[in-house]
């Protein structure tokens, strides 16, 4: 973006117009940017709560509404600097139109009836889904939440399955996986079906510079670059599944709004945050934008994040606190907001029998006795008299 912004000074600073080549070159930019490194710099997120301007994004797309933005700001930058009120004019009309611009559409969130949307706190930590989802229709996961690798490849999934059920066997699943690393290994969106089976797959496109893949010599290439359409079709719905990264840029989200997708669910991993709030805002503020530019709802599933549900106008209809223990985020329009947290099973049972002195070195001869450890550091002992 700077190299594009440096060469329209060189061009056009002598003849000033700056109000006019600024915002173009910032645009143009940001693309250029995007296509090389896969990050992006979008700005119009900082806006989601200025209800106008998300109103024009609604309305007439990101594009002419952040072009009219960076308008009005070079004019006032260029009129203040050259000392010229008249230049100011022609951005106070904009500003004008852009005031009068009213809030995005409400839109329809009844797509997100029944989906319940998982949060982790530690990776190890994983909710008893099978105690919450009797009435869920399907559950999002986060990107990676599963260790398993199934080797599948993309579009409609045949005879693959996972060998137990993911939950109560009520609901049907949306995971994170990634498949083998010797049949190039790819960051997946998985549809599960109630009973196991694999039903269809999309491989992440848009892959992080350095980590995910090489760029400018440095890093490898981890993952192979996804090529099918964003939609899967699980549990009744056209989900638009985007991985983590992909939510920073609105390009994914278009292609499965024009494929046929009902609402975005994005699969983060979101590590980097550190629980601090400031990274909670902005991943949450660019769900909000791209609910608002698509026009459907959206939820998040994050690992060690939140997970939140958004309606097509960028409301938030439901977030996780902070500092929640795993669990899995549902709303519905009658109910609100209900952040399901199950109650905590031990991973490790160790069972002390009578019959067995030797395996019950801290029990009464006449004594049953079970100790059971959970990941946390607490730990509980049952006693059973004769």
């Amino acid at each position: 973006m700077l190299i594009v912004i440096a060469a329209g000074v060189v061009a056009f600073h002598a003849r000033g117009w700056v109000r006019f080549w600024l915002p173009v070159a910032w645009v143009i930019g940001a693309h250029v940017q995007v296509a090389w490194t896969s990050i992006s710099s979008e700005w119009l997120f900082t806006q989601v709560d200025v209800s106008p301007i998300m109103g024009a994004v609604a309305r007439f797309g990101s594009l002419p509404t952040a072009l009219a933005c960076l308008f009005v700001a070079a004019s006032a930058g260029e009129a203040l600097a050259h000392r010229r009120r008249a230049w100011f004019g022609p951005a106070a009309l904009v500003l004008v139109a852009l005031a009068i611009v009213p809030p995005p559409p409400r839109g329809d969130p009844s797509a997100l009836a029944g989906v319940g949307v998982v949060h982790l706190r530690a990776p190890l930590e994983v909710p008893a889904v099978d105690e919450v989802d009797g009435d869920l229709e399907l559950v999002v996961w986060p990107e990676a939440s599963f260790a398993a690798q199934p080797v599948i490849s993309e579009g409609a999934v045949d005879g693959a399955r996972f060998g137990s059920r993911l939950g109560s066997g009520a609901a049907a699943h949306l995971i994170g996986v990634t498949t083998p690393p010797r049949y190039g290994s790819q960051n997946m969106a998985v549809a599960v079906a109630p009973d196991g089976s694999i039903t269809g797959a999309r491989a992440k496109q848009i892959l992080f510079p350095v980590f995910e893949r090489r760029f400018l010599g440095l890093g490898i290439d981890r993952f192979v670059e996804g090529r099918a359409a964003p939609v899967l079709p699980v549990a009744g719905r056209a989900v638009i599944p985007l991985i983590c990264g992909e939510l920073l840029t609105p390009r994914l989200a278009r292609e499965g709004l024009a494929a046929g997708g009902d609402f975005l669910a994005v699969m983060a991993s979101d590590r980097y945050q550190a629980h601090l709030a400031q990274p909670r805002w902005q991943v949450l503020a660019h769900l909000r934008l791209r609910a608002i530019e698509s026009g459907l709802p959206g939820v998040y599933a994050s690992l060690e994040g939140q997970a939140a549900i958004v309606a097509p106008d960028g409301q938030v209809l439901a977030e996780s606190d902070p500092d929640a223990p795993s669990g899995v985020l549902t709303w519905t329009a009658s109910s609100g907001a209900d952040d399901r947290i199950p109650a905590r099973r031990p991973d490790v049972a160790v069972l002390f029998s009578a019959a067995t002195p030797d395996l019950r070195p801290d029990c009464r001869r006449d004594d049953a006795s079970i100790t059971t450890s959970s990941r946390s550091p607490a730990r509980r002992s049952v006693r059973h008299g004769p």
